[in-house]
């Protein structure tokens, strides 16, 4: 699931659980940031004939910066048993303005990156997190707050797109699904590195 900061969902989100759920079962919902405080304890509710919890958000939104939040539900059963969901990862996306940092519908609107359409929001994410620190890292530094040029952006993408590429070839990649996809290290190629640090032709002496 995918968000944009200051998003308030107009609609509940709908977790099916991995086990069943009783009639008269009830939920609880917490909602916690990048660094795990928590910022949110939203309602929950539990329809077992339906087999699925509904999380309703409301003002204000929890998400206030960007980055991969975690929706952590415990399940209550009629007996006095009870049994936690295994987390639930939404992202939570930046600004689109111009001169900011690639979002996942940046990226899934690249035409040189197809594959993209059918990553999924979570392993997504983590590829372009990781492929702006390389960019960062090698690209000459800008001052703060300055716009992010097109060249980076676009080295953004082309890194991630490698890195995704590199994943599919490596057995040790895993499956790019929220659990087993792994980020190896996968070093910057020419072509990204002429992108944010084009040299001009030797001249020739004749």
């Amino acid at each position: 699931m995918a968000y944009y900061t200051g998003d308030i969902p107009a609609h509940p989100l709908v977790i099916e659980p991995p086990f069943d759920l009783d009639e008269g079962c009830t939920a609880t919902a917490r909602i916690l940031n990048p660094t795990g405080a928590e910022v949110a304890t939203p309602a929950a509710a539990c329809d077992a004939q339906q087999r699925q919890i509904t999380v309703t958000i409301t003002s204000p939104s929890p998400w206030d910066e960007p980055g991969i939040y975690r929706l952590i539900l415990v399940v209550m059963f009629p007996a006095g048993a009870q049994q936690r969901v295994p987390a639930v990862p939404l992202v939570i996306q930046g600004d689109t303005e111009i001169g900011t940092w690639n979002t996942l519908d940046s990226a899934r609107g690249w035409d040189g990156w197809p594959d993209a359409l059918h990553i999924d929001d979570h392993s997504l994410y983590r590829l372009l997190d990781v492929a702006r620190g390389e960019v960062i890292a090698y690209a000459p530094a800008l001052p703060e707050d300055a716009p992010i040029p097109e060249n980076y952006r676009m080295a953004q993408l082309m890194q991630a797109r490698n890195r995704w590429n590199a994943a599919r070839v490596d057995p040790s990649g895993g499956d790019a699904d929220n659990t087993s996809f792994a980020l190896t290290p996968f070093p910057l190629d020419w072509d990204i590195k002429q992108v944010l640090r084009p040299k001009s032709a030797r001249p020739v002496i004749g």
